[in-house]
């Protein structure tokens, strides 16, 4: 929270490699979102590529 708002998505990806943290990482914390361009992503044996 920052002055009683949820941290916005630019100001956490700005935010994380200032505080050694990696983006994911620090929407995990903050408890917002996770973003697909965020989120890991792992192979399913039947359709490909997906994300978590």
């Amino acid at each position: 929270m920052l002055a009683g708002q949820a941290p916005e998505e630019e100001l956490l990806r700005r935010l994380a490699p200032a505080v050694g943290l990696h983006v994911l990482d620090l929407f995990i914390l903050a408890g917002a979102a996770v973003l697909d361009d965020v989120a890991p992503v792992a192979p399913l044996p039947s359709s490909g590529w997906r994300t978590w």
